[in-house]
């Protein structure tokens, strides 16, 4: 049996399939998980439907190209077909999952 992050790892790719929604990130298209912003979600609870933020969780493994070259703050994100603008990263290796948070540039 190996470590919790090797699980992590393993059962990731089955987590994005099942989970999984499109973003495209320096040019590749793949499956990432999306939860609304906590500022959103009080919104959406108030009766409002402003969605300007996300937080995008990506796979990122040991020796993946993410892993090795973290997204930075200032790269955009492109999520339901809005360009969105990385404005906070959390890596916490030997954690496989990168959280970004995100905030609407634009419509694209």
């Amino acid at each position: 049996m190996g470590s919790i992050w090797e699980e992590m790892a393993n059962d990731g790719p089955e987590f994005l399939e099942t989970f999984g929604r499109p973003i495209t990130f320096r040019g590749d298209t793949f499956p990432a998980l999306i939860t609304r912003s906590f500022e959103s979600q009080i919104l959406s609870d108030g009766g409002q439907t402003y969605f300007d933020s996300y937080t995008v969780r990506i796979l990122a493994p040991v020796g993946s190209i993410y892993q090795v070259n973290e997204p930075k703050w200032g790269e955009s994100i492109t999520l339901f077909n809005r360009q969105y603008t990385i404005t906070e990263v959390a890596s916490r290796p030997p954690d496989p999952w990168i959280d970004v948070k995100i905030k609407l540039t634009s419509t694209v």
